[in-house]
């Protein structure tokens, strides 16, 4: 999912900050990284630019500690089902580049998940509706793709190539300890679209 530039990581629901790295289990909120076990939810950044290059990892021994480099994929033909394609671009990325296992496509989540990127296209503010708790339920760590040009940019790329343990969103997409995932979206009149992700256990 790539195309507009970005700035950032994930909010997590605790955990102790730092610059995108691994949660902890509490304390105040961070600046990026992914998710914790406790606190305050903590804000990261939003997703980056992707890149050129192709990828894919061998998997004859299980999931890898870390994404191959310059993991990049040819993207999935779309459904026509902008929350189903995004789920498909996470599982396709854990897949092919670390051997992970696919993330459940968290349809209970998707309403909430919408509700959130129109909040916070109207606000401005990047992951305002998941800090501020407006609905219910919205998970434990959420990546967001705020102000771009198009929904075929967020769906046609990709952020997985972002540097490891910097960015956020990479941290998200290729964490063990979610289960699944609920896909939010929102186009404005301007043609401006939000799109979040939200990760949960």
């Amino acid at each position: 999912m790539g195309g507009d530039p970005g700035d950032g990581g994930t909010p997590g629901d605790g955990g102790d900050p730092g610059d995108g790295g691994t949660p902890g289990d509490g304390g105040d909120p961070g600046d990026g990284g992914t998710p914790g076990d406790g606190g305050d939810p903590g804000v990261g950044g939003v997703v980056g630019s992707g890149g050129s290059a192709t990828g894919g990892a061998d998997c004859s021994d299980g999931p890898l500690e870390i994404s191959t480099p310059d993991c990049v994929l040819e993207p999935l033909p779309s459904t026509g089902d902008y929350h189903q394609d995004c789920v498909d671009n996470i599982n396709q990325f854990r897949a092919l580049c670390q051997c992970l296992p696919p993330l459940d496509r968290w349809l209970e989540g998707e309403a909430c998940a919408d509700e959130m990127a129109e909040y916070d296209y109207g606000t401005g503010v990047y992951h305002d509706g998941f800090s501020s708790g407006i609905c219910e339920p919205s998970g434990s760590g959420q990546c967001e793709c705020p102000g771009w040009n198009s929904v075929e940019s967020i769906t046609q790329g990709s952020n997985w190539d972002e540097p490891q343990g910097e960015q956020g969103h990479y941290e998200a997409m290729s964490s063990t300890r979610y289960a699944m995932v609920a896909c939010g979206i929102y186009e404005g009149p301007d043609g401006e679209v939000w799109a979040v992700q939200n990760y949960s256990r």
